[in-house]
């Protein structure tokens, strides 16, 4: 299934305002839904978002497993640098790697995710993260 540009736009602003506290994640998940999100991609979509603002991994039980887009991988982490700082956008890439590595012990390589993965981290460190 594609998720497209509109969905995974507001997944990102619902998972922000779930991350927050601001809404409840079933009610999150209704509104995509709404948006014509299945149910499945909608809660992992909000997952993903939950799991890259926390920096939070698989080891420690909140990591997130659903592989999002490529596209929507980089508006995330794009977004999370302009809303939450260099912190912020570390937190997120780190949640993305541990993604990758477990992704890598099934059949989904995420080579276009992967190269992504550097190319924020190269921008960290030459102190261009505000350019994502």
């Amino acid at each position: 299934m594609v998720i497209h540009k509109q969905e995974y736009t507001e997944a990102y602003r619902l998972g922000k305002e779930v991350f927050d506290g601001r809404k409840e994640k079933s009610t999150a998940v209704k509104l995509l839904i709404d948006c014509e999100m299945k149910e499945k991609s909608a809660t992992a979509y909000l997952s993903a978002v939950e799991a890259m603002l926390s920096g939070i991994t698989i080891e420690l039980g909140s990591g997130y497993t659903f592989t999002v887009n490529e596209k929507a991988t980089r508006y995330f982490l794009c977004e999370m640098s302009r809303n939450y700082g260099k912190a912020g956008l570390e937190a997120a890439i780190h949640s993305v790697e541990e993604h990758l590595k477990y992704q890598k012990q099934g059949k989904n390589k995420l080579h276009g995710v992967k190269k992504l993965v550097c190319e924020m981290k190269e921008k960290i460190k030459n102190g261009d993260w505000k350019t994502v």
